[in-house]
């Protein structure tokens, strides 16, 4: 059975409408993670990535703030994702709204509260200026954005057109109805998993900027850092094994006034 992993917003939890619409439409055909995701985004980022080194979903789907997230992971992690009104700016967000707050649905540890201020804004703001720094040419179509046209939260449709290929319309607001999933996640959800199946050897091959060819094996971590590593293989001469950073690994570069990956995604 497929999984897809469902990354909730910011004020949310694995409990929001969206998430549950989902659990409920796909019963029986797709298992539907959802956890809630912690409020600040480093962990939220790590949280996200530690699932799906356990879980190993077939597709990531986000609403707003977990669409800010799943752009930023796919072409790490490999794995193709539909955006719901992803929101980009979430520092302009975060500014209006200063304060304690509650989420707006049931968290399994019970806390209902959480706090906006200037080092969370601040947290969210680095990862803003590095967010579409993973771009990757292989996931042009592979990421898919969905747009409310009522949405009167986030308005990042040519933001997102200037990275990826493919972005719906439904006529919905920021957050989508139980209906709205039914109608309108659903169907593209089936298509993205139709469309791109992850390998089932989970083998990925991705090509130098210089042209050599290499066999992504898997991360690893520093044992002194704890970074994150990738090991990977040359396809050519003496078949080395190598280790890089995994930001390292995956970050688009700058040569000749040329912005370019690293590493570009191929099929085998």
């Amino acid at each position: 059975m497929k999984k897809i992993l469902f990354l909730h917003g910011f004020f949310a939890s694995g409990q929001c409408v969206p998430a549950v619409a989902l659990r409920e439409a796909l019963e029986g055909r797709a298992e539907v993670l959802t956890p809630d995701l912690p409020t600040h985004p480093q962990m939220a980022l790590e949280e996200i990535r530690n699932i799906c080194d356990r879980e190993h979903p077939d597709l990531l789907v986000g609403n707003s703030c977990g669409s800010f997230y799943a752009q930023m992971l796919a072409p790490i992690v490999g794995i193709p994702a539909l955006l719901g009104n992803p929101h980009f700016q979430m520092t302009k967000f975060l500014n209006e709204r200063i304060g304690i707050h509650e989420y707006k649905a049931p968290r399994k540890d019970g806390n209902q509260q959480f706090v906006i201020d200037e080092s969370l804004i601040q947290e969210f703001a680095e990862l803003e200026t590095v967010q579409f720094r993973y771009c990757n040419p292989y996931y042009k179509d592979k990421v898919w954005g969905v747009f409310g046209e009522q949405d009167t939260l986030a308005h990042f449709e040519s933001l997102f057109l200037e990275h990826y290929n493919h972005s719906f319309h439904f006529p919905g607001a920021h957050t989508p109805t139980a209906d709205e999933v039914h109608t309108w996640y659903v169907p593209l959800i089936e298509k993205l998993l139709m469309k791109y199946p992850l390998p089932e050897d989970g083998i990925r091959y991705f090509q130098h900027f210089k042209g050599g060819n290499y066999r992504y094996i898997r991360t690893a971590f520093d044992s002194e850092t704890k970074e994150r590593m990738v090991i990977y293989q040359a396809l050519y001469d003496e078949m080395r094994y190598w280790v890089r950073p995994e930001k390292m690994f995956f970050e688009n570069i700058e040569r000749d006034g040329r912005i370019f990956a690293r590493f570009t995604e191929i099929d085998k």
